[in-house]
């Protein structure tokens, strides 16, 4: 029976590989030169297709497992040199919607699904005739471990008391799973220019106060965790590092629920992707939003007449 656990990378790669097997000569995307995730080298051939992540959105269960729905760009890019190039990018559009369709659960080569559910956005153009993009997204499921928590949970915590909590987790295995990254960052005060990567740098959001129980409040406190990778060359592993460096933080993040008891619980909502570009090149970026929630004693609290 099929669990439908996946990640980012999985995803990815079997659009990737399902839009690859299309481009045969008996294929429905036959001329297509290549098929490649995420940004395109300098030697690419044309016609080609990239897939790119867009985002996770994480809804947690009773059960334990969490539904994910995750998102991907598909781009058809050309070089038109005239009208019939034009409308043979139409052609690429409508074949790229029917591909993808025709494998919405994305079976891999040994029949395994990694998706029990998908949607399928409409196809957009350029107006020059140079682009057709297409969003795909599937939902799965994400199987829990059981989670880390404490004894005793603090009343009052400040949110950089929480964001500090998560550092010292998350820096406690610099070493060992999360030595893929040059720098651990405890707030976002460095500059681009001034980092190593590829770097983690943990922010607060925004923070939330809401009456629960008599005398106390809840306190919400987002927080984002940014997560950036120099392009240093346009390859398919570039992007497969980044997303298997952002896996590991959302797991060790999925594990611990109250981070030395500075919250109640916690939880990854959602991570988005996407690419921004500093002085010295393109950079893959994916932020992770997590949510902790901790008590407050309000500071007002009437006493008993």
């Amino acid at each position: 029976m099929a669990d439908y656990n996946t990640t980012m990378r999985d995803v990815i790669t079997r659009v990737r590989n399902t839009l690859m097997d299309a481009t045969t000569s008996s294929g429905t995307l036959h001329g297509i030169k290549q098929v490649k995730r995420g940004i395109l080298p300098s030697n690419t051939q044309f016609p080609v297709i990239t897939v790119t992540p867009s985002s996770e959105n994480i809804a947690n269960l009773s059960s334990g497992n969490a539904n994910i729905q995750r998102s991907v760009n598909v781009f058809v890019i050309t070089q038109p040199k005239s009208p019939a190039d034009i409308d043979k990018l139409h052609t690429y559009g409508d074949g790229m919607m029917e591909v993808m369709r025709s494998n919405y659960q994305l079976h891999n080569s040994e029949g395994e699904p990694a998706a029990f559910s998908s949607e399928f956005s409409d196809i957009s153009y350029e107006d020059d005739g140079s682009l057709a993009e297409m969003t795909c997204t599937y939902l799965s499921e994400d199987a829990r471990e059981k989670r880390l928590t404490s004894g005793t949970i603090e009343d009052n915590p400040t949110t950089k008391a929480i964001a500090t909590a998560v550092y010292d987790y998350l820096n406690g295995y610099k070493a060992t799973t999360l030595s893929g990254f040059s720098q651990i960052i405890n707030g976002n005060w460095m500059g681009l220019n001034e980092r190593r990567f590829p770097t983690l740098s943990i922010d607060v959001a925004s923070q939330q106060n809401r009456e629960y129980e008599s005398g106390r409040e809840q306190m919400t406190a987002t927080f984002q965790l940014d997560i950036l990778s120099k392009i240093a060359s346009a390859t398919d592993n570039t992007l497969n590092k980044h997303l298997l460096l952002v896996e590991e933080v959302r797991k060790l993040l999925n594990k611990n629920a109250t981070y030395s008891g500075k919250c109640t619980d916690s939880q990854v909502s959602e991570v988005n992707h996407g690419q921004i570009e500093d002085d010295s090149g393109m950079l893959y970026s994916s932020t992770i939003t997590l949510n902790a929630y901790a008590r407050h004693t309000k500071p007002f609290q009437s006493s008993a007449s």
